[in-house]
């Protein structure tokens, strides 16, 4: 993410020079953005592709050509629950050739103000399509605690884009039995 790079520390580093430090603004998706910029040829690749085409030193902190066969990177897992992560880890992996966190977010010559909106135009991410068929076919069979229960679960489990739309068109449902409780 933008601003947050992992920077390894040891506890003779002073925290002045760890902060003052410019490599350690540097990691290699920033790295791949610089790539891009000084390179027409880079900009062929995602992401995700770079580390068949290039190697890391991760001394200089710099992409170079590979000069003997090809290689198969592995990109780290991110949980959908992580939000924002998430998202920019999927558009890397069709984004090709971006300058900055901005290029990333940009489809179609707008830059969105987030990587999930940025997934959701290029449809990379649901519309809530299947959720909202998934309430109505359950609200014609399922008790209220039914539909509380299975509401909680779409919501800890799966990617909702707009939840209050979804809680909005349903909360009828979820709650009739609530009256006759109290």
């Amino acid at each position: 993410m933008p601003g947050l790079n992992i920077v390894p520390l040891s506890e003779e580093d002073s925290l002045e020079a760890v902060a003052d430090d410019p490599d350690s603004t540097k990691s290699t998706l920033t790295e791949w953005f610089t790539a891009n910029q000084n390179s027409v040829a880079a900009r062929q690749y995602t992401y995700c592709e770079v580390p068949r085409f290039y190697t890391w030193d991760p001394k200089h902190k710099t992409w170079s050509i590979r000069k003997r066969g090809t290689k198969i990177g592995r990109r780290r897992y991110i949980h959908p629950g992580v939000g924002e992560g998430f998202y920019l880890r999927m558009l890397l992996m069709v984004v090709r050739g971006a300058l900055s966190y901005a290029d990333v977010r940009t489809y179609e010559g707008t830059v969105y103000n987030s990587f999930r909106e940025a997934c959701q135009t290029r449809g990379l991410i649901g519309d809530d399509t299947e959720w909202l068929a998934l309430f109505d076919e359950a609200v014609r069979w399922a008790t209220s605690f039914q539909l509380r229960s299975l509401f909680i679960t779409v919501l800890v489990y799966y990617d909702i884009c707009n939840v209050r739309a979804l809680f909005n068109a349903y909360w009828r449902y979820m709650s009739d039995d609530l009256q006759y409780k109290i």
